[in-house]
Protein backbone atom coordinates (compact mmCIF):
# COMPACT_ATOMS: atom_id res chain seq x y z
CA UNK A 1 0.00 0.00 0.00
CA UNK A 2 1.72 3.10 -0.63
CA UNK A 3 1.96 5.80 1.68
CA UNK A 4 -0.43 9.10 1.16
CA UNK A 5 1.52 12.23 0.72
CA UNK A 6 2.43 14.56 3.92
CA UNK A 7 -0.80 17.44 4.24
CA UNK A 8 1.49 20.82 4.95
CA UNK A 9 -2.43 21.69 5.98
CA UNK A 10 -2.18 19.10 9.04
CA UNK A 11 1.24 21.31 10.19
CA UNK A 12 -0.47 24.46 9.96
CA UNK A 13 -3.38 23.33 12.06
CA UNK A 14 -0.86 21.28 14.49
CA UNK A 15 1.67 24.90 15.22
CA UNK A 16 -1.36 26.94 16.92
CA UNK A 17 -1.82 24.30 19.14
CA UNK A 18 1.82 24.01 19.86
CA UNK A 19 2.36 27.98 20.62
CA UNK A 20 -1.18 27.49 22.94
CA UNK A 21 0.98 24.30 24.51
CA UNK A 22 3.74 26.65 25.04
CA UNK A 23 1.74 29.38 26.06
CA UNK A 24 0.32 27.60 28.76
CA UNK A 25 3.71 26.19 30.11
CA UNK A 26 5.38 29.82 30.20
CA UNK A 27 2.20 31.08 31.99
CA UNK A 28 2.32 28.03 34.67
CA UNK A 29 5.85 28.12 35.08
CA UNK A 30 5.71 32.04 35.76
CA UNK A 31 2.88 31.75 38.11
CA UNK A 32 4.53 28.95 39.99
CA UNK A 33 7.50 30.95 40.07
CA UNK A 34 5.63 34.11 41.54
CA UNK A 35 3.99 32.18 44.14
CA UNK A 36 7.22 30.82 44.96
CA UNK A 37 8.44 34.27 45.87
CA UNK A 38 5.20 35.51 47.54
CA UNK A 39 5.57 32.14 49.80
CA UNK A 40 9.09 33.17 50.47
CA UNK A 41 8.36 36.39 51.36
CA UNK A 42 5.63 35.89 53.26
CA UNK A 43 7.72 33.58 55.35
CA UNK A 44 10.57 36.46 55.82
CA UNK A 45 8.08 38.68 56.96
CA UNK A 46 7.27 36.25 59.64
CA UNK A 47 10.46 35.98 60.84
CA UNK A 48 11.44 39.01 60.61
CA UNK A 49 8.06 39.75 62.81
CA UNK A 50 9.54 37.49 65.73
CA UNK A 51 12.59 39.12 65.61
CA UNK A 52 10.88 42.33 65.84
CA UNK A 53 8.86 40.93 69.04
CA UNK A 54 12.08 39.33 70.36
CA UNK A 55 13.91 42.98 70.41
CA UNK A 56 10.61 44.68 71.76
CA UNK A 57 10.40 42.20 74.87
CA UNK A 58 13.86 42.85 75.26
CA UNK A 59 13.27 46.03 75.96
CA UNK A 60 10.60 46.23 77.71
CA UNK A 61 12.05 43.83 80.67
CA UNK A 62 14.75 46.44 80.71
CA UNK A 63 12.47 49.31 80.88
CA UNK A 64 9.86 47.59 83.34
CA UNK A 65 12.68 46.30 85.70
CA UNK A 66 14.93 49.49 86.05
CA UNK A 67 12.74 51.75 87.84
CA UNK A 68 12.17 49.32 90.55
CA UNK A 69 15.79 48.40 91.15
CA UNK A 70 16.80 52.46 90.73
CA UNK A 71 15.01 53.56 93.73
CA UNK A 72 15.48 50.21 95.77
CA UNK A 73 19.62 50.20 95.55
CA UNK A 74 19.16 54.40 96.19
CA UNK A 75 17.31 53.71 99.40
CA UNK A 76 19.32 50.64 100.46
CA UNK A 77 22.65 52.52 99.85
CA UNK A 78 20.80 55.29 102.55
CA UNK A 79 21.06 52.80 105.06
CA UNK A 80 17.21 53.50 105.95
CA UNK A 81 16.13 50.55 108.15
CA UNK A 82 19.54 48.16 106.87
CA UNK A 83 22.94 47.37 108.54
CA UNK A 84 26.30 48.04 106.69
CA UNK A 85 26.63 44.19 106.00
CA UNK A 86 22.22 43.68 105.09
CA UNK A 87 22.69 46.61 102.74
CA UNK A 88 25.49 44.83 100.93
CA UNK A 89 24.32 41.76 100.73
CA UNK A 90 21.21 43.19 99.25
CA UNK A 91 22.99 44.96 97.07
CA UNK A 92 24.88 42.47 95.76
CA UNK A 93 21.81 40.31 95.36
CA UNK A 94 20.06 43.49 92.87
CA UNK A 95 23.57 43.49 91.23
CA UNK A 96 23.24 39.66 90.46
CA UNK A 97 19.43 39.99 89.32
CA UNK A 98 20.06 42.57 87.11
CA UNK A 99 22.95 40.94 85.09
CA UNK A 100 20.16 37.81 85.22
CA UNK A 101 17.84 39.84 83.24
CA UNK A 102 20.81 41.32 81.36
CA UNK A 103 21.92 37.55 79.94
CA UNK A 104 18.08 36.82 79.29
CA UNK A 105 18.42 39.99 77.24
CA UNK A 106 21.43 38.84 75.31
CA UNK A 107 19.28 35.18 74.58
CA UNK A 108 16.38 36.95 73.38
CA UNK A 109 18.07 39.49 70.92
CA UNK A 110 21.98 39.72 71.09
CA UNK A 111 22.38 43.58 70.55
CA UNK A 112 24.76 42.76 68.31
CA UNK A 113 22.92 41.70 65.78
CA UNK A 114 21.13 45.29 65.61
CA UNK A 115 24.42 46.15 63.62
CA UNK A 116 24.40 43.08 61.65
CA UNK A 117 27.58 41.94 63.95
CA UNK A 118 27.06 38.43 63.25
CA UNK A 119 30.33 37.06 64.60
CA UNK A 120 30.60 38.94 67.87
CA UNK A 121 27.24 37.80 68.66
CA UNK A 122 28.10 34.51 68.03
CA UNK A 123 31.26 34.72 70.39
CA UNK A 124 29.30 36.02 72.83
CA UNK A 125 26.85 33.40 73.03
CA UNK A 126 29.68 30.69 73.02
CA UNK A 127 31.08 32.79 76.15
CA UNK A 128 27.62 32.64 77.68
CA UNK A 129 27.06 28.54 77.07
CA UNK A 130 30.65 27.39 77.84
CA UNK A 131 31.51 25.62 80.80
CA UNK A 132 33.61 23.19 82.42
CA UNK A 133 31.59 20.68 80.49
CA UNK A 134 31.11 22.45 77.44
CA UNK A 135 33.73 24.16 76.26
CA UNK A 136 33.39 25.98 72.60
CA UNK A 137 36.08 27.51 70.59
CA UNK A 138 35.43 29.37 67.35
CA UNK A 139 37.62 30.14 64.70
CA UNK A 140 36.18 32.87 62.12
CA UNK A 141 38.00 33.70 58.91
CA UNK A 142 35.36 36.24 57.69
CA UNK A 143 36.13 39.68 57.86
CA UNK A 144 33.49 41.55 55.34
CA UNK A 145 30.33 42.92 56.36
CA UNK A 146 26.97 40.83 56.53
CA UNK A 147 23.52 42.45 56.28
CA UNK A 148 21.57 42.79 59.17
CA UNK A 149 18.86 40.67 57.84
CA UNK A 150 21.07 37.45 57.24
CA UNK A 151 23.19 37.86 60.30
CA UNK A 152 19.73 37.61 62.04
CA UNK A 153 18.90 34.29 59.88
CA UNK A 154 22.31 32.50 60.45
CA UNK A 155 23.15 33.23 63.75
CA UNK A 156 19.68 31.57 65.11
CA UNK A 157 20.44 28.48 62.92
CA UNK A 158 23.88 28.32 63.92
CA UNK A 159 22.63 29.17 67.85
CA UNK A 160 20.07 26.26 67.82
CA UNK A 161 22.86 23.99 66.28
CA UNK A 162 24.86 24.82 68.81
CA UNK A 163 22.13 24.54 71.49
CA UNK A 164 21.26 21.12 70.30
CA UNK A 165 24.82 19.94 70.24
CA UNK A 166 24.95 20.78 73.72
CA UNK A 167 21.48 19.39 74.95
CA UNK A 168 21.61 15.90 73.24
CA UNK A 169 25.09 15.15 72.01
CA UNK A 170 26.61 15.58 75.48
CA UNK A 171 29.33 16.72 73.91
CA UNK A 172 32.43 17.87 75.97
CA UNK A 173 33.79 20.19 73.21
CA UNK A 174 32.25 21.82 70.13
CA UNK A 175 34.24 23.45 67.54
CA UNK A 176 32.96 26.08 65.70
CA UNK A 177 35.13 27.21 61.83
CA UNK A 178 33.64 30.05 60.06
CA UNK A 179 35.11 30.89 56.72
CA UNK A 180 34.39 32.29 53.23
CA UNK A 181 34.26 31.01 49.82
CA UNK A 182 33.59 33.56 46.95
CA UNK A 183 30.29 35.11 47.75
CA UNK A 184 29.43 32.18 50.06
CA UNK A 185 29.57 31.74 53.68
CA UNK A 186 30.51 28.40 55.51
CA UNK A 187 29.85 27.34 59.14
CA UNK A 188 31.50 24.27 60.56
CA UNK A 189 30.13 23.17 63.70
CA UNK A 190 32.18 19.65 64.97
CA UNK A 191 31.62 17.56 68.07
CA UNK A 192 31.69 14.47 69.63
CA UNK A 193 28.67 12.43 69.95
CA UNK A 194 27.04 9.42 71.41
CA UNK A 195 26.77 5.89 69.78
CA UNK A 196 22.62 6.69 70.14
CA UNK A 197 23.07 9.94 68.31
CA UNK A 198 24.60 7.82 65.84
CA UNK A 199 22.44 5.41 64.82
CA UNK A 200 19.24 7.49 65.31
CA UNK A 201 18.21 10.26 62.98
CA UNK A 202 16.97 13.71 65.08
CA UNK A 203 13.26 13.69 65.22
CA UNK A 204 11.87 16.30 62.66
CA UNK A 205 8.84 17.69 65.59
CA UNK A 206 12.05 19.10 68.14
CA UNK A 207 11.44 22.86 68.23
CA UNK A 208 14.93 23.73 67.25
CA UNK A 209 15.30 21.46 64.75
CA UNK A 210 11.81 23.16 63.07
CA UNK A 211 13.86 26.31 63.39
CA UNK A 212 16.78 25.72 61.19
CA UNK A 213 15.19 24.18 58.55
CA UNK A 214 12.21 27.22 58.27
CA UNK A 215 15.74 29.68 58.11
CA UNK A 216 17.72 27.01 55.75
CA UNK A 217 14.59 27.39 53.43
CA UNK A 218 14.75 30.99 53.72
CA UNK A 219 17.87 31.65 52.88
CA UNK A 220 18.25 28.96 50.25
CA UNK A 221 20.83 27.84 52.35
CA UNK A 222 22.47 23.87 52.15
CA UNK A 223 22.71 21.73 54.99
CA UNK A 224 25.30 18.51 54.97
CA UNK A 225 26.35 16.10 57.57
CA UNK A 226 28.88 13.84 58.49
CA UNK A 227 29.99 11.70 61.38
CA UNK A 228 33.27 10.25 61.27
CA UNK A 229 35.03 8.32 64.44
CA UNK A 230 32.06 9.70 67.14
CA UNK A 231 32.77 13.22 65.60
CA UNK A 232 29.77 15.08 64.05
CA UNK A 233 30.41 17.61 61.79
CA UNK A 234 27.78 19.56 60.45
CA UNK A 235 28.40 21.81 57.31
CA UNK A 236 25.93 24.83 56.61
CA UNK A 237 26.49 27.16 53.04
CA UNK A 238 25.20 30.22 52.85
CA UNK A 239 25.25 31.46 49.16
CA UNK A 240 25.75 34.60 48.05
CA UNK A 241 25.60 36.65 51.24
CA UNK A 242 28.32 38.91 50.65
Amino acid sequence: MLLKAFDPSVLLLAIPIIICFLIGGIFIYINYRRNVKIQKKLKTNFLFQIENEKIKISRELHDAVTPFTLPLKELIKKRGHFTDDNATEWLNQIHNFESYLSAINERIFPTELLEGDLFEALQKLAEKLYSENNKIEIHNDVHLTISKANSIQIFRIVQESLINAIKYANSSFINIIITQKENDLICFLSYEVNNEMIHNKPKPFRRGHKIIKQRLELLSAKHESTIEYNIKTEKFIFKDVF
